[in-house]
This record gives structure tokens, sequence and C-alpha cells, in this order.
């Protein structure tokens, strides 16, 4: 990406890093590096603020009217990706995400077989049908001003959903937001027992979240159709095949369909017994 801006000629750009209260000193170490290059700042916080918080710290210290997120741990994958973005006319844009990796590589992670499966849903026709529902954070383009106005939720504390809630207060204010094909790819899955503690977190802030995301999670949708009976049932069965459906998803082979089922087990089970 600092290529990319440095070979725009008068391109008035910054590039912010922020280490969110890292404990290995090492990445830390390493990123440090970044600070030789021209406009581009790291900022090291000794707290973790958390991921909506963070972001709102970065949007408050950007000197620029606009605004590029991108998630640390995706890469570019096109050289026009600065240009393309540059050439747009709204207020909030889109660019898209492209799985990559390969399934003789990856084929037994269940991120990567998850975020594949989802692939076609998320393509550029899709997004522009469903264009609230369908906004992520992990490569957007994004007014200053709107960001300082509306923020993302800090009251999500963990994983999760904080870009889903950012797309319904959009929607709330009638701001159109425009999907254009300019992906960054996701090449680096994490192990398949991180991936399904991420998992979890992600569904405790649904759970937390759930009166905010009614209608923007079709998963949430299912679970809050449930009467307290079929919850009971459910909580029961969900103690029943937990630790023998975790086993296998963080095995060898994970199977998607088990990996869905756990999830609607899980919210249900968190849903019925804590709210």
């Amino acid at each position: 990406m600092y290529k990319q801006c440095e070979d725009i000629d008068s391109l008035d750009y910054e590039i912010l890093v922020a280490d969110d209260g890292s404990s290995e000193q090492k990445y830390v170490d390493l990123n440090r590096e970044i600070e030789k290059l021209n406009n581009v700042r790291y900022i090291i916080n000794t707290e973790n603020r958390g991921r909506s918080a963070i972001r709102n710290f970065l949007v408050d210290k950007a000197l620029y009217e606009w605004i590029l997120f991108i998630d640390g741990d995706l890469s570019l994958c096109n050289s026009s990706f600065i240009r393309n973005y540059l050439s747009t006319v709204y207020d909030v844009v889109v660019g898209g995400i492209r799985i990559g990796g390969s399934k003789e590589k990856w084929g037994n992670n269940l991120r990567w077989k998850y975020e594949k499966s989802c692939e076609e849903k998320h393509s550029i026709e899709n997004r522009r049908k469903n264009m609230y529902k369908e906004f992520r954070t992990t490569n957007f383009l994004i007014r200053k001003h709107i960001l300082q106005e509306i923020k993302f939720n800090e009251d999500i504390h963990q994983y999760g959903y904080e870009d889903v809630l950012l797309g319904k207060q959009l929607n709330e204010r009638h701001i159109p937001i425009y999907h254009i094909n300019n992906p960054i790819s996701l090449n680096e899955f994490e192990n398949n027992f991180n991936y399904i503690e991420k998992s979890e977190e992600a569904l405790n802030t649904l759970a937390e979240q759930r009166k905010q995301l009614n209608g923007y999670s079709k998963l949430l949708d299912i679970v809050l159709s449930f009467n307290q009976l079929q919850l009971k049932v459910i909580n029961i069965i969900f103690h029943i095949v937990n630790n023998r459906i975790k086993r296998s998803l963080k095995g060898n082979k994970p199977n998607l369909l088990e990996f869905n089922i756990y999830r609607l087990l899980y919210l249900s089970h968190i849903i019925y017994t804590k709210f």
C-alpha cells in the first residue's frame, strides 16, 4: 500500500498503524521498522482498548478527510488498489475481500473452508443487492466526519459484529454504501482451535447485542424465533454433544455442517442460560 501511495503524484496521505496493547514485544519491535517510512505513524497503546475503541481512536488521530480501513492480517492483491478507491465519488465505499490460499495447503483448515463457502455470498452482485447487511470493515473507505458522528460501538469489548452494527447505523441515517470490486486478500488462517475460540467470542457478542442486531444476522433470527421450551431442549442437546463436536471441529477434518450446527447450538445455549 505504501508503494502504491508513493507512486501517485501529488497524493497527500498518511498511513496510521496502531498496536493495541500487544503482549508480544517482538512484534512491536518488528513493526517499529515502518516508522522509518515517510508519512507513516506507528502508535503503541500500553492497554488493549478493544476493536471498536481502537478504530475510533485512529479516526480521531487521522489528518485527512478520507479514511481507508484495512485489517492488519490482509494483503493487497492488485496494483491499482489505491487508484480504484481514488476514482470513487461516494461517501462510503466497500472494496470486498478475496479468499486466498489453496485447498492443498488449507483444505483441513476450518476458517479457510468456512470463508470459501461464503465467498459467493459476498460477491459484488450480492453486496450491491444488500448494501447495508453486506457491509464489512475489513476494507472500506469513508469520510472522516461520518465516523466521528456515528462511531464504532464501544459497548462491544469482545471480537465480532462491530462492523455489522456500523452498517446498521449507516442504514438508519440513510447514508448509501457503494460496493466496488476492489478486494483485499485473506491468505493466512488461524488454526482450528483458535478459530473455534474466536467464533465463540463472536457469538457471545451477537447474543449480547441481539436487540440491535435483530434482522442483521440469519443465525440470530433463527435462534430468536425459538420459544423458551425449544431453547431449553436445544440447551440440553448442546450439553450432550458440545464436547464431541468441538473435538471434531478442532481436528484435522472439520466439517462445515457440524460447524454451522455447533454455532446454532452455542448461540441458543448462550441466550437461554445468560439472557
